[in-house]
């Protein structure tokens, strides 16, 4: 604002709008402060304008009804091509971040391959397996390949072995079927009784084995568990009690819960 009071330019900041009326009203009444107050006035001004970014700011603009529309379309855009990303790519086994899906179809042509080896799983060809892993897109992971993951679900999913307590008829089965040296065959025995190899090995190993020892543990026995530990953890290698138990004629599951219950706390072992 510039005004011209008595041949005198006077100028004042756009802000400074009360400044310039008091001015102005002094004027009028001959105060002889007019000059002071024009220079406080003009000083806060530029001290205002000094405070000031030199740079002009840029509001951000609201956002319309187009930008809007854009960016919900690109979002599902997005969202399209991450589903089909994923449905393309390949399923991994359990053991990773993605899991295999095994459908109906898969599990009947599995059982299938298994009816005509007679139940015996380890009979079923690689090829036939690996034609069903590249037909499902079954992925393997380190240790198993496809085929195997497959091979693997066949023995623990789909093989409908009988369960619960064995009869009479079928340890007389097992023990005739024992061989005098060697490692018995408990697939073979499995078969003929329609129950899981597992089953048939701990059957025999805990129970039907004619030479186990039973009652308490002497010093002897106790001082061979600890050596066979011992030598195992400077091998760095993880006790077999199974072996263990062999050796000593007893049960593996006697010896195992002998060194967990009573040996580890004797002899200050945590690990």
């Amino acid at each position: 604002m510039v005004f011209l009071l008595g041949g005198k330019v006077v100028k004042f900041a756009e802000k400074n709008a009360a400044s310039a009326s008091k001015y102005l009203r002094n004027w009028i009444r001959g105060d002889n402060n007019n000059n002071n107050a024009l220079e406080s006035a003009n000083n806060n001004s530029n001290n205002s304008n000094a405070s000031r970014s030199p740079y002009p700011t840029k509001k951000a603009a609201a956002p319309t009804a187009n930008t809007k529309s854009k960016s919900k379309a690109h979002k599902s855009a997005a969202s399209s091509k991450k589903k089909a990303e994923t449905k393309e790519k390949p399923i991994s086994d359990g053991r990773g971040s993605r899991v295999n899906t095994y459908p109906k179809a898969l599990d009947d042509a599995l059982r299938a391959l298994m009816a005509a080896k007679d139940g015996d799983v380890s009979a079923i060809s690689r090829e036939d397996l690996k034609k069903l892993a590249e037909e499902y897109k079954i992925i393997g992971n380190k240790s198993e390949p496809p085929f195997s993951v497959l091979r693997t679900r066949c023995r623990r999913k789909l093989a409908a072995f009988q369960t619960g307590k064995f009869t009479d008829a079928e340890d007389k089965i097992i023990l005739a079927n024992i061989p005098e040296t060697g490692v018995p065959n408990y697939v073979y025995i499995g078969r003929l009784l329609n129950r899981s190899p597992a089953a048939i090995h701990q059957r025999y190993t805990n129970t039907l084995q004619t030479n186990l020892i039973s009652g308490p543990f002497t010093d002897d026995e106790d001082a061979f568990i600890l050596n066979a530990y011992t030598t195992a953890r400077d091998a760095g290698e993880v006790v077999i009690w199974s072996g263990v138990a062999r050796t000593m004629h007893r049960k593996p599951v006697s010896v195992a819960q002998r060194w967990r219950r009573t040996l580890m706390a004797r002899y200050g072992i945590t690990d």
